[in-house]
């Protein structure tokens, strides 16, 4: 009989079969001046703060009463509020969503596995559109942190943080104060970011974001809190650490919770302040690029992305604990979610207790602040990847994290557009006038992306050369015994520059000559004997070619000979070629030539032919920028076109010329300052002759550079130049960019 009347019943008169869990923890707060309530779920360890409404719904959730009851308590409980019914089915929905309550209703499991489900293919769809930062399930430091913290209580005390303030402040001062001496101390983007360096700063990385994460789980101690996860996480490629402190939400002082989100800042700045000090004063070493490698780290990454309130990192939780606003981001995105739905689609807001109450245009333009910064972030961050890669030939490792970042942020987020439109009655809750307008303020936008026209620029590096000057190169190896030129010293045409010597050469010059005195003795014994034998005839005959062949060699090592003295061609001013990487041997012989060939330094060095010259003879006011040309860009470029040049050692000077000539032949051989196998940027493969082709296919062209005063310009400066090819659309960019990506080229 008492089935038969719950059927009978209303729905809000029927028993709720659901209950709140008993193993809930359920701590009294202080929000924003008025009195709430934080639910901790230990088993999911998930957070949940109610207000004092919220709170006795789910506290009259016993399994036996119904809608109405639960109502008629809040009404009378909280006579200044009034509680529609919809808005209470909502909020227990939300409750049962969020695991908070249990039902003793059979098949339980059916429902649950299917949710449990779906939370893991929205997690996996959303590391499409996280590949700055995927996390990875931890473990629990709790013992960890109990035996680290009666170690390190001090570190967190008033006084403690006073003093490492101070250091930090002196720090900064020291960097600003000294900023000239600070860059000229700092290596070459190329040198720091090398590959080598690169490994290495991975290690630093895992070992610094390490003690950030225990740097927030000791200061969560501090204040008396729990710290339950610590885990593993890939942070822009490099394995890294992640520390869950959301246990911080049960604390009721808001700055307790905001010292626990600045922990991991608080400890990496002064581990980033310290090791300043130790690398200004100490000499190139492991040491000095240890601490080089700890504050840059430390300092850099922790301001662009923990402390940035616009990423899901410390920051975020700092300004969301200051302004006591919990789920800042999933309300601004509400917000902006409402706000898009009423003003371009014409539909009514959506009534949720996510939504904020006051200033919602100001969490709407969060929204789009912070999804733009994570695009701008997100882009920089994998084209530093792909310029890192791609000296080794690599770079489609960055464009293929591009493209699947891309397919996260533009293709989930246009399939669920698509999904919220074919939802059915979806068009009749639309404003036709107002759609319609919206559609073409979007087909404008889209238009303008597609059509409109922005400056279209080519990159390409580059390196100095002297325009129009002899190349006095080395043609054959010997030791450098005699310097007769030094760099700005004026020569005439024919003038020995330097000679060589090459004992291969000379004895070799020797066993030629004794051959051919020993075949001419020979030719007067066979001309003496011609009257009386036949034979001797013959004899003469071979005598006089093989002679005839000996002169010919002696004449080929004679000029050798010669080649070894190197001469001036024309006059003009000797001009020194590029340094030189010091060598160890060549052929088992020790090599002592580095620096630049013709100092006085380099004597009795061996030298070996080589695209490097041992001088140039020109005029040094008359040079030229080579510039190493992709075939993607090289259809861009026409001569006249004005260039831009930046060079690595005057990068606060802009240097402007006109492209002379293109190449149309594809180039075989990178010079030595621009190619990766010497620390450049070009990737090279390189060949047994010892060439070196660009690994994607180039071309050469150069600019002139003449009688530039202000400043001085010699052979071997390196950079990027911009050449401005035109206009095209950001459209057009963007299919030639995936025509790239989809050819692997």
């Amino acid at each position: 009989m008492a089935s038969v009347d719950q059927s009978m019943m209303s729905s809000d008169n029927r028993a709720i079969r659901l209950k709140a869990r008993a193993d809930l923890i359920i701590n009294e707060s202080i929000f924003q001046g008025e009195r709430c309530w934080i639910v901790k779920d230990p088993l999911a360890m998930k957070y949940f703060r109610l207000q004092g409404p919220e709170y006795l719904v789910l506290r009259l959730l016993d399994g036996t009463k119904s809608y109405r009851q639960i109502k008629t308590q809040l009404d009378r409980q909280f006579p200044e509020q009034r509680f529609r019914m919809e808005i209470l089915q909502q909020l227990i929905d939300s409750f049962h969503k969020n695991g908070l309550l249990a039902s003793p209703t059979p098949g339980q499991a059916v429902p649950l596995g299917r949710r449990r489900n779906k939370e893991l293919r929205q997690k996996a769809l959303g590391l499409l559109s996280s590949l700055v930062a995927i996390r990875f399930p931890g473990f629990d430091p709790d013992p960890i942190l109990n035996w680290l913290y009666p170690k390190f209580r001090w570190f967190f005390t008033k006084l403690a943080f006073c003093l490492c303030l101070l250091i930090c402040l002196a720090a900064a001062i020291l960097v600003l104060t000294h900023f000239s001496e600070f860059m000229r101390k700092m290596p070459d983007f190329q040198k720091f970011f090398g590959i080598n360096n690169l490994l290495f700063m991975a290690l630093i990385l895992i070992f610094t974001k390490t003690i950030h994460e225990f740097g927030h789980g000791l200061m969560c101690k501090h204040f008396g809190g729990e710290c339950h996860e610590i885990g593993f996480m890939l942070l822009v490629m490099t394995p890294a650490m992640y520390c869950n402190t959301s246990d911080s939400w049960v604390l009721p002082n808001k700055w307790h919770r905001i010292a626990i989100g600045a922990g991991g800042m608080y400890v990496e700045l002064v581990m980033a302040a310290i090791c300043t000090f130790i690398w200004w004063n100490t000499n190139p070493g492991w040491l000095h690029y240890l601490c080089l490698n700890i504050m840059f780290l430390s300092s850099v990454s922790t301001v662009l992305f923990n402390a940035n309130p616009l990423l899901r990192y410390d920051g975020y939780y700092i300004l969301s604990d200051f302004l006591e606003i919990p789920n800042l981001a999933q309300k601004s995105k509400q917000a902006l979610i409402n706000w898009l739905r009423v003003h371009t689609l014409g539909m009514k807001p959506i009534a949720s207790r996510m939504l904020p109450k006051r200033h919602k245009e100001i969490f709407a333009i969060y929204a789009v602040a912070s999804f733009v910064y994570r695009w701008f972030v997100m882009i920089v961050i994998f084209w530093f990847l792909t310029k890192v890669f791609e000296p080794y030939g690599l770079e489609i490792v960055g464009h293929i994290l591009i493209a699947v970042s891309l397919v996260g942020m533009i293709v989930i987020p246009v399939f669920k557009l698509v999904k919220f439109f074919l939802y059915p009655g979806r068009f009749r809750e639309v404003k036709k006038k107002k759609a319609i307008i919206s559609g073409i303020v979007l087909a404008g936008l889209v238009a303008a992306f597609c059509y409109v026209p922005f400056p279209h620029y080519a990159w390409a590096h580059f390196v100095i050369r002297p325009d129009g000057a002899q190349h006095v190169f080395v043609k054959h190896p010997g030791s450098l015994v005699e310097i007769n030129c030094k760099p700005g010293e004026q020569v005439v045409a024919g003038q020995i520059l330097a000679k060589l010597r090459n004992e291969e050469f000379s004895l070799e010059l020797l066993r030629l000559e004794s051959k051919k005195a020993e075949l001419e003795a020979d030719l007067k014994v066979y001309e003496l004997e011609l009257e009386s034998s036949d034979l001797s005839a013959r004899k003469i005959a071979e005598s006089v070619a093989q002679i005839a062949n000996i002169k010919q060699q002696i004449a080929i090592k004679l000029q050798q000979l010669e080649q070894l003295n190197l001469r001036a061609d024309r006059d003009g001013t000797v001009i020194s070629p590029p340094n030189v990487v010091q060598q160890t041997s060549v052929g088992g012989r020790l090599v002592k030539w580095d620096g630049i060939s013709c100092e006085p330094r380099n004597l009795s060095a061996y030298l070996q032919p080589s695209a490097v010259p041992f001088c140039y003879v020109g005029d040094p006011k008359n040079m030229k920028a080579v510039l190493v040309i992709e075939q993607s860009d090289i259809k861009f470029l026409k001569p006249d076109q004005t260039v831009q040049l930046v060079l690595n050692q005057f990068r606060d000077t802009r240097i402007r010329g006109k492209i002379k000539s293109i190449s149309s032949i594809e180039l075989q051989h990178v010079p030595r300052e621009l190619s990766k196998t010497n620390n450049g940027l070009v990737a090279v493969n390189p060949q047994k002759d010892g060439t070196e082709p660009p690994l994607i296919t180039s071309y050469e062209a150069s600019v002139s550079l003449s009688h530039l005063d202000f400043i001085d310009l010699r052979p071997g400066y390196y950079g990027q130049a911009k050449v401005k090819v035109g206009q095209a659309s950001l459209g057009w960019r963007l299919w030639r960019y995936v025509r790239k990506v989809v050819n692997f080229k």
